[in-house]
Formats: C-alpha cells, structure tokens, sequence
C-alpha cells in the first residue's frame, strides 16, 4: 500500500524536536526527489526492531536519521549493510 515514488526512510527519537533541522533535511531531500514517499515507523508501540526491517524491505532510496535511541542506531546500520545510503543529522550537520 506504498504509493509509487522515491521512498525515503525517516527515524528520529520522541526528544528530537528541532523543527527547522527536520524540515530542513526533507526540504534538500524533496529538492533532489520531487516524488518522495517519506516512510516512518510510528510510534514505540510497534516492535522496534521488527519496525526497521519493515522500514529496510521497502528499499527506500535513503535513510534520514536524527538523534535517536539505540533503535535508530540500528536503522542506520542496517541500511549501511544493504548499500542505503543514510543522511546522518547529529549535531551540527547533515
């Protein structure tokens, strides 16, 4: 049930809440893909971990990370393993 388009993968935590950092990171994303579907798992009451490998098999075309948990770890290193590329957003840069 994935509409058609540049899948792109989104994680961040519940504290993550720099606003103008996110929209800023999917602005240059929506810049380079005017066709994104950006996936994102949702809230901590879904299986994290189960969560990500879902988020991996859409083989999205990136992965968007901002400071996160041990979970958003994974993500990131998983989709490394699978050749994703990932846009690492901590601290000062993307």
């Amino acid at each position: 049930m994935i509409p058609p388009g540049a899948k792109t993968a989104f994680a961040e935590s519940a504290d993550c809440n720099d606003h103008a950092r996110i929209w800023d990171a999917l602005d240059k994303v929506l810049a380079k893909h005017p066709d994104i579907v950006l996936l994102h798992g949702g809230t901590a009451k879904v299986a994290p971990f189960k969560r990500n490998d879902q988020l991996l098999q859409t083989l999205p075309i990136g992965v968007i990370v901002f400071p996160g948990s041990g979970i958003t770890g994974n993500l990131a290193d998983k989709a490394r393993i699978l050749g994703i590329p990932v846009w690492r957003f901590d601290g000062g840069g993307g």
